[in-house]
């Protein structure tokens, strides 16, 4: 699914306003909140927490920040909405990034995850089951994890390995937010449960 905002613009935006978090990360927040308050609940929380303090209101870098974040933020409803799960991580582009830059960007986007699902309430002996804690728990090793490669570009074993990780966080994403919004993920958005 293509998103309506780059990686790099929404990136410099959120380093323009001084954010605490970059675009991983943000959208890890995104999609940890999205899994534990739903979709439609999610939105304002997300937004207060991108930005450590609340920029001048006629800061103009704040409205193009608030118009990118909610393009970004319908569009990752509906991915993770999308029957043929076409949910995808917010991660800088494949082409034109090193593997290093690529493995940094991947740890971040995991670190906000699982800060959003603990800011949305996930308690893993209450709310999870099945495989959902080891899920979290493997996501929340991979926020820890770096690329320690002589070669920042990272052969092609490692860019394997990268690219199947990240296909794990995918996966694993998509069925935690199964596990916990269950009636949701079926629903279109605009029917979605507050």
């Amino acid at each position: 699914m293509k998103l309506p905002v780059t990686y790099e613009k929404f990136d410099a935006v959120l380093g323009r306003l001084g954010a605490p978090l970059g675009a991983a990360e943000s959208h890890g927040l995104l999609c940890g909140l999205i899994c534990t308050l739903g979709a439609q609940s999610a939105r304002d929380p997300w937004l207060v927490n991108c930005l450590d303090e609340a920029p001048s209101p006629d800061n103009p870098v704040l409205t193009e920040f608030r118009q990118d974040a909610l393009a970004l933020f319908e569009a990752t409803v509906k991915s993770v909405n999308d029957a043929s799960l076409g949910f995808l991580l917010f991660l800088p582009d494949e082409e034109d990034t090193t593997l290093d830059v690529r493995t940094a960007a991947l740890g971040q986007w995991c670190q906000g995850y699982v800060y959003g699902l603990g800011l949305g309430g996930y308690k893993e002996s209450k709310t999870a089951r099945g495989d959902i804690p080891e899920l979290v728990r493997d996501i929340s090793m991979i926020a820890g994890a770096g690329y320690e490669g002589e070669n920042p570009e990272g052969d092609e074993e490692e860019q394997a390995a990268y690219i199947e990780v990240e296909e794990y966080v995918r996966v694993g994403v998509m069925l935690v937010l199964e596990e916990l919004q269950p009636i949701e993920r079926t629903s279109p958005i605009g029917n979605a449960p507050h």
